[in-house]
């Protein structure tokens, strides 16, 4: 069994002062190691201040040892099984994992096989396609239509430019931040009632995310808010 740390560093929901036991459990696990977990952890911090989600605890799942550096959406699926094999692991509890997609450039029956398999294992993919940066652009108030929809053929491409590719390149232009190294791309969170608004003029269909612009991120922060 891969080794884990569950850390329940966003867990405990209050409103009004009063203290709500989460009746269930989301376990996340996310494929990069800096700019989805900064994200993440600005975002649940913000919705925890609001009372949500009021019955749902969300815990963070840290790689350890020899799979800290593990980010292969299988190698995620695997950590999701070990979760789910854990004893704490009760009924009604969840499994979240957030991955790119554009692994799967050209192996469509890859993919579709660990969708089924997420599918099996009830664990949910939340997916980017090509990476995350695309949907950290929804949170600008012109992401969409000044970042994104001019420059489709180029993000779908994503090609390498030195040591960086172009959609990272893209979101630096458009924020003046690297999201892999800068503390605060998760800062961006505090927007993401914009980002899931424009999210809805890309794919959300994670079965046909290979080889689309691909985001189906705001649909899990939806289902925080609903939960």
């Amino acid at each position: 069994m891969p080794p884990l740390n569950n850390i329940e560093t966003w867990g405990r929901c209050s409103e009004a002062g009063e203290p709500i036991e989460p009746r269930r459990r989301l376990y996340l696990l996310c494929e990069g190691t800096h700019t989805e977990r900064k994200y993440f952890a600005t975002l649940v911090t913000q919705l925890n201040r609001r009372g949500l989600p009021r019955y749902l605890a969300v815990c963070r799942c840290d790689k350890t040892g020899r799979d800290e550096g593990s980010s292969h959406p299988t190698s995620l699926l695997e950590l999701a099984q070990s979760v789910i094999g854990e004893d704490s692991f009760a009924a009604g509890d969840e499994v979240a994992i957030v991955f790119d997609a554009d692994v799967y450039s050209g192996n469509a029956r890859g993919y579709g096989e660990l969708l089924d398999r997420c599918e099996e294992l009830c664990v949910s993919p939340y997916v980017t396609y090509p990476s995350f940066e695309l949907f950290l652009l929804l949170h600008l108030d012109d992401g969409y239509d000044r970042w994104i929809a001019p420059n489709e053929r180029e993000i779908l491409k994503n090609r390498k430019e030195g040591k960086r590719r172009y959609l990272d390149r893209l979101f630096s232009e458009a924020t003046g931040m690297n999201p892999k190294k800068n503390s605060h791309v998760g800062d961006l969170a505090l927007r993401y009632p914009r980002a899931c608004e424009q999210e809805r003029n890309l794919n959300q269909d994670v079965r046909s995310a290979v080889g689309r612009l691909t985001s189906n991120v705001g649909l899990l922060i939806e289902h925080l808010l609903e939960s």
